[in-house]
């Protein structure tokens, strides 16, 4: 049996700066991370959905390459180095993602107004697509099953060549 991975296992330094910030105060679902802006610059991103909000960080500086852009786990990414905001999860109605050639945008329904909220490369495509998933269930009230908050082992390929 292949061993699954909890998609909201958040790393432990970030996870006790944001507790400190008091931006942290319910269970985490799922985190997604992506490598892009909403301009599609260079800029590392974290998206983390608990039971009451979404979070959202933004690294300060932009990046020159997408090697720059590497997990938060990378040992140079410190908590600091982010400016975040919290969004009530009743302000947001929907989430989506757009497909664009080598990655997607992230589009949410706030208040009624559709913002985008980052861009990715497909190497960050599948989370993404199972927060929008997960966000999308709790807004419209619906009940999560565990197996939406796990990630199997998959083979990445081109859906299209394989």
């Amino acid at each position: 049996m292949e061993e699954k991975k909890f998609l909201g296992e958040l790393p432990e330094k970030l996870k006790l700066r944001l507790t400190e910030k008091g931006l942290l105060t319910d269970e985490v679902l799922i985190f997604a991370e992506t490598d892009m802006d909403v301009s599609c610059e260079f800029r590392h991103r974290i998206l983390i959905l608990t039971e009451k909000s979404l979070i959202i960080g933004s690294h300060k500086e932009k990046t020159e390459n997408l090697i720059d852009c590497s997990p938060f786990s990378a040992k140079r990414r410190k908590a600091d180095d982010y400016d975040f905001e919290s969004v009530a999860l009743e302000r947001i109605s929907s989430a989506k993602t757009d497909g664009l050639v080598v990655g997607g945008v992230l589009r949410m329904n706030i208040d009624g107004t559709e913002k985008h909220i980052c861009a990715f490369t497909n190497a960050y495509k599948f989370r993404v697509d199972r927060l929008c998933e997960v966000l999308n269930l709790k807004a419209n009230g619906e009940e999560i099953s565990e197996d939406k908050l796990y990630e199997e082992k998959r083979i990445e390929k081109c859906p299209k060549c394989g």
